[in-house]
């Protein structure tokens, strides 16, 4: 059965019948919803003892009262101010700033701009700011304008001189850090004792500690991935066609290990609607910072790019229909929500249905298979037409029987509740949408591109976060549950699978993929990455299964054809951090390498560009004198695996304790923070 089938099948089933005449009564802002995440927030925050799922939690609260707070009301300055109370809390003094001027932009209460000013302050101070000072005075001029008579008066008079002792203290330790010769305690190695030292250290137990946070004020590798993402994908590689690997890139030049090779963003993002406040709705970055959608409460952004981009792209249209297209009880529903965001784009990007519908029809009654994607040999990946370059889709029938209906479900959205179609439509039965050439078009392209996407599209994961409804161990739910949402990337679809990978991409800031050299790429060599283990990391026998699932045969590459040995595993279990870095230690035949990568962590910390450079000439070396299967080899790759982690990737990590004192704490009556 063809899509159109089910397509026309689906819209005479009694569901669909039902939507026509369903009354849909979409989740309003309201003042008393945001009251009451504010309190359930203000509960956990007041508590003794915090951790890190206390914190979690209190930010999830007053996330939701400022996606149901209605626009530039009290209520949601007053979730502004919370907000920025929690991110002092967990020193992010920057994302508590800009709070805090949001709640300043709309708040007329002045006990509460005296607050935030008082907050704002103490934020400057630890930032070691110029503005300090011109932030105090003006809470202490608000003061002046509150009348003696005001209860209120004396308790906000000890918060700002409460506010000046802490700003004294920040002040004389700021001071006294300038002063400091950071330089006399880095550690330089200088005689083999001091190597053998810390190699026996290590033998005792006494782990290295590494650093993984990037230095702060270093910007080296952003840098490099700012010039990266400029020069575009098509910089290092080209696209080639032939029978084994169908279309896929090589490489145009020699690449060395570590270099990234292109950064792009998604054609499709789609967030986990059932953690819809924890994210950007449009890049999926966590919300320290947020702007909430002016009517709907399912939508808060990072950034007032963000927001723009998706108003102008697709969110004006899915706006008022968001919350009745949301099912969220199932994995597939990504799938949906993602086709209904890809073809509202689509319909931009052509500038009307019709010429969509043209330019798809003439793709299918093509014989150029590359025909509207491919153009000059360079790939058009931010083009809705690059969708089709994937060649293989959903074929299940119990699947596409629900992707149908709910495609049918959203035209009819579509076309009752937005002006989509037009303003002069009018479908009252199930043949209107039938009989209309640009509804059924639009139903049988929603179906199709969810049938891509389900086949195709992968999860965004939550680096290094325990499942909250499996804390022991990894998420096994098959609905979303504690992932930031899903994505479709048509660049992936042109990087083959091998066990022995040459390329790894990783999602970085904004949802953008990052694809980096593993190995040595010489010109003409294709780009390789695993789709799931790595022969490394597991053996033959029990990897292939597993790989066989997603590639739907049984892989051919060299590492399955000869069963090289999973080198780095120990008693059938892989190698700990630990000792794939002795291993990265031990390969280096001369002592004065060995010493510069130990000094070279010592010095930046682990997460630095300098570290990524000295792993790349170990590859690079590594794999001349010793090939591969080598655990020397790959345990160098692994450490850059842990580098591009930590320097690229931006995790969701809330602290164990508390990183700064609870602050002010008001009397019981009141109960704003």
């Amino acid at each position: 059965m063809d899509l159109e089938e089910f397509i026309k099948k689906a819209f005479h089933d009694s569901e669909i019948k039902h939507a026509l005449s369903e009354k849909y009564h979409p989740l309003l802002k309201s003042e008393e919803l945001a009251k009451e995440g504010r309190e359930v927030g203000n509960a956990l925050y007041l508590e003794v003892i915090h951790n890190d799922l206390t914190h979690e939690r209190i930010w999830d609260s007053y996330l939701k009262s400022i996606s149901l707070s209605p626009a530039n009301s009290k209520s949601l300055a007053l979730s502004y101010g919370n907000m920025s109370a929690l991110l002092y809390h967990l020193a992010e003094f920057e994302a508590c700033i800009k709070e805090c001027d949001k709640a300043l932009n709309i708040t007329k209460s002045i006990s509460l701009r005296i607050k935030l000013l008082c907050r704002k302050a103490k934020c400057y101070a630890s930032l070691n700011s110029s503005k300090i000072a011109e932030t105090f005075e003006e809470a202490e001029a608000w003061v002046s304008k509150i009348s003696n008579d005001d209860n209120m008066k004396k308790e906000l008079i000890k918060l700002l001189d409460r506010t000046k002792i802490i700003l004294r203290k920040k002040k004389v330790k700021n001071d006294s850090a300038e002063t400091s010769n950071i330089d006399s305690v880095i550690f330089t190695a200088s005689n083999d004792n001091i190597l053998d030292d810390r190699i026996t250290k290590r033998k005792k137990g006494k782990k290295h500690k590494f650093d993984y946070q990037p230095l702060k004020g270093d910007s080296t590798h952003l840098n490099i991935l700012e010039k990266k993402e400029k020069n575009g994908v098509f910089n290092s590689v080209i696209v080639r066609q032939d029978d084994d690997y169908s279309r896929y890139f090589v490489a145009s030049k020699n690449i060395k290990p570590g270099e990234i090779i292109f950064v792009t963003k998604p054609l499709i993002i789609v967030p986990n609607f059932r953690r819809i406040h924890n994210y950007c709705n449009h890049c999926l970055d966590p919300l320290w910072s947020s702007i909430p959608c002016d009517n709907c409460c399912c939508c808060l952004w990072c950034s007032d790019k963000c927001k723009e981009e998706a108003i102008k792209q697709y969110h004006d249209i899915e706006c008022p229909i968001i919350s009745y297209v949301i099912f969220g009880d199932e994995g597939s529903d990504y799938a949906v929500q993602g086709s209904l965001r890809a073809v509202i784009k689509a319909v931009r990007e052509f500038g009307s249905i019709k010429k969509l519908k043209d330019e798809i029809d003439y793709i299918r009654n093509s014989e150029d298979l590359n025909h509207g994607f491919i153009k000059d040999g360079n790939f058009k990946c931010n083009s809705f037409i690059s969708i089709f370059s994937f060649r293989n889709s959903c074929t299940d029938s119990n699947i596409l029987n629900y992707l149908s209906k709910a495609s049918c479900r959203n035209v009819i959205a579509l076309a009752r509740f937005t002006n989509f179609f037009g303003t002069n439509t009018q479908f009252n039965v199930v043949e209107s949408f039938q009989n209309n050439d640009e509804t059924f078009f639009i139903a049988t392209l929603l179906l199709q591109v969810a049938a891509i996407i389900y086949n195709n599209g992968i999860k965004v994961p939550e680096p290094e976060r325990r499942c909250p409804n499996n804390s022991e161990q990894n998420c096994v739910s098959i609905f979303p549950c504690c992932e930031r949402g899903y994505s479709v990337s048509t660049i992936g679809n042109f990087i083959p699978h091998c066990c022995d990978p040459s390329v790894k991409t990783i999602k970085s800031n904004g949802c953008k993929d990052i694809c980096y050299a593993l190995q040595p790429i010489y010109k003409k060599d294709p780009l390789l990455e695993c789709y799931g283990s790595t022969y490394f990391e597991m053996g033959l026998s029990d990897r292939s299964d597993r790989t066989a699932q997603i590639l739907n045969r049984y892989c051919t590459c060299i590492a399955c054809t000869e069963n090289w040995p999973p080198v780095l595993t120990l008693e059938g279990k892989s190698m700990d951090f630990d000792e794939v870095f002795e291993t990265v230690v031990f390969s280096r035949k001369h002592f004065y390498e060995k010493v510069r990568i130990l000094d070279l962590i010592e010095k930046y910390g682990f997460t630095h560009q300098h570290v990524v450079n000295e792993l790349s000439k170990i590859i690079q070396t590594n794999f001349e004198y010793f090939g591969q299967p080598s655990a020397e080899t790959c345990a160098a790759m692994c450490m850059l695996y842990y580098a591009f982690d930590a320097l690229y990737t931006n995790k969701l990590l809330f602290p164990m304790k508390c990183t700064t004192p609870l602050g002010v704490k008001f009397s019981k009556s009141y109960k704003e923070i």
